[in-house]
């Protein structure tokens, strides 16, 4: 009698072990945000106890369209986000645990693999397009002469995914040129960078944006 108690109590102890690790732990009551600006809509959560950090699912929409989502721990984003163009296609879907892309919008002519893959902008393309148009003019002088005007700049992105610089590689007339200049003189500090893989090796390389200007009457 006295055994079959002692194993009884050792079998509820080693259960009540079990349930305890077993279990997970409570979650952080966390507090439904929305941020609404001019052309971006955020809906994400932030800790009850610290309204600056983030904590748990968040999206950033443009328009009716999600063009960023993935998760926040403490204010660090964790696992796997996607990131969309303005076409809603994905664009990248990245993994933050391991630092590495899962999916990369193959680009015309490219082929990219876990080995070689470009450098990336860590977020949806369309905040370097809001970025540039909203900082580039059409040069007041030029208006009536030029209908289409390109200019290419290639954005130095090292092997540690830091940007370092930058400079044009298609030139157009000097006034439209300054303008793009004007544009690059500070890239925001919050902008992320993956950097190049090639044969499996993180490399320097260049993130080429291309800014074309329209005049309309």
């Amino acid at each position: 009698m006295t055994s079959r108690y002692l194993l009884l109590i050792l079998l509820t102890t080693l259960l009540s072990l079990a349930w305890a690790n077993a279990a997970p732990p409570k979650n952080k009551r966390v507090i439904a945000c929305s941020i609404d600006t001019l052309c971006y809509k955020a809906k994400f959560h932030v800790l009850a106890s610290d309204t600056r950090i983030k904590h748990g699912k968040y999206a950033l929409f443009l328009k009716k369209d999600a063009i960023e989502q993935g998760q926040y721990t403490d204010g660090k984003r964790t696992g796997i986000w996607q990131f969309y163009t303005s076409d809603n296609e994905l664009e990248l879907e990245y993994n933050y645990d391991t630092e590495k892309p899962l999916k990369i919008l193959p680009h015309i002519g490219h082929k990219y693999s876990e080995d070689n893959y470009p450098a990336i902008f860590l977020g949806s393309p369309l905040h370097i397009r809001h970025y540039i148009c909203s900082r580039t003019t059409y040069p007041l002088r030029e208006r009536g002469e030029f209908k289409n005007c390109q200019v290419d700049v290639a954005l130095h992105i090292n092997s540690k995914g830091e940007y370092t610089g930058y400079h044009i590689t298609r030139f157009s007339k000097e006034d439209f040129n300054q303008s793009v200049i004007n544009a690059m003189k500070k890239i925001p500090e919050d902008w992320r960078w993956v950097p190049a893989v090639e044969n499996g090796k993180k490399i320097d390389s260049e993130y080429v944006i291309s800014i074309v200007f329209e005049y309309v009457k």
